[in-house]
């Protein structure tokens, strides 16, 4: 048994769905989840984004199949607050065009759990994504320049953003930090701008939303 945290998922004929998972055994793997839109299937509650769930994967020529399978959380909390779903939307968007198959984090699958799970409780989304982006990109080893006018940063970076981002950095998601939501987002937006650089990625389609 592997526990997974579904971070996409794509209709493959009339009653199947092709998932995304991030798992902590194995990294990201294409999952198929045969029956997964007929109506009685057991697969359908957990088959939807940000649903995290364990699961025993069999490895198949194309994909992994996976059965049986539990709830651990569906993250409800994510689906009752527009900026929330996309903000966790950006987050497996991010993990999906910067991962490559099968090389597993077991770092990273908990803090993306992390992530994902108090955003739903109720955490601030723009500065839990903030905090979970800055991290992730230093784990990738492109640690950001959090020194005033450090490029490719969009906006001069304050004094106080500097200190911001430091201690974002360097603390647990889970603290408590006191920012103001639209100035998280303005700098979460120019450290996107960094990680499009470093990881040679062209768009974000899940910011397009905000």
């Amino acid at each position: 048994m592997t526990e997974a945290i579904v971070l996409s998922e794509t209709k493959f004929q009339d009653t199947s769905k092709i998932l995304k998972l991030y798992t902590k055994e194995a990294g990201l793997v294409s999952v198929m989840a045969k029956g997964a839109m007929r109506p009685r299937s057991r697969l359908m509650s957990v088959s939807q984004n940000h649903v995290v769930l364990t699961a025993k994967l069999t490895e198949g020529r194309n994909f992994y199949y996976m059965d049986p399978v539990n709830i651990v959380t569906m993250n409800y909390g994510l689906r009752s607050d527009y900026r929330k779903m996309v903000l966790a939307g950006f987050l497996s968007e991010l993990i999906l065009k910067s991962q490559l198959e099968r090389h597993p984090s077991e770092q990273l699958f908990l803090m993306l759990k992390k992530a994902l799970g108090l955003m739903a409780e109720g955490g601030n989304p723009e500065v839990l994504a903030l905090s979970f982006s800055i991290k992730y990109i230093t784990l990738l080893g492109y640690m950001p320049p959090l020194h005033a006018n450090a490029p490719p940063f969009q906006a001069d970076l304050r004094a106080a953003d500097i200190v911001m981002l430091k201690n974002l950095l360097y603390t647990s998601l889970d603290m408590d930090h006191d920012i103001d939501p639209n100035r998280a987002l303005a700098l979460l937006l120019s450290v996107v701008t960094y990680m499009k650089y470093q990881l040679d990625i062209p768009t974000f389609n899940s910011l397009t939303l905000l």
